[in-house]
């Protein structure tokens, strides 16, 4: 399936949209959402949101403040099941391809290993 839009030329032409300017453009395009979002939850309720480092070295993550780390450990398990199948599955790739993945391959092999570890009702991150 492909999307069509009208370019911003003279004549109006029709053309197809690239997949790859939108995915460069999704963080900017998230943001807002996300920043709206945490308004809405903060303003009604009155709770406050914090930064959580899930990945050294990556953005934080933000969740709502004062939830028991015990309770974010015990539902972190499957990320660690998932932290712990992607070594194998990056070095299964890099023995087949001869490199490391890029972007998109290393985003492919966290799904191949989020849909192994999958929860039965839970749907899977890349369908």
């Amino acid at each position: 399936m492909s999307i069509r839009a009208r370019r911003p030329d003279e004549a109006g032409t029709w053309g197809n949209l690239s997949a790859d300017s939108l995915m460069t453009h999704i963080v900017a395009a998230e943001t807002p959402y996300t920043l709206y979002f945490m308004e809405e939850v903060t303003a009604r309720p009155g709770w406050a949101w914090e930064p959580r480092e899930v990945t050294p070295g990556c953005r934080p993550v933000m969740e709502i403040a004062g939830i028991d780390r015990r309770l974010i450990g015990w539902r972190s398990i499957r990320r660690q099941q998932i932290e712990d199948a992607l070594p194998v599955l990056t070095a299964r790739y890099e023995e087949r391809q001869g490199h490391a993945p890029g972007e998109r391959a290393s985003y492919a092999l966290a799904c191949q290993a989020a849909d192994r570890h999958a929860r039965p009702s839970a749907p899977s991150c890349c369908r």
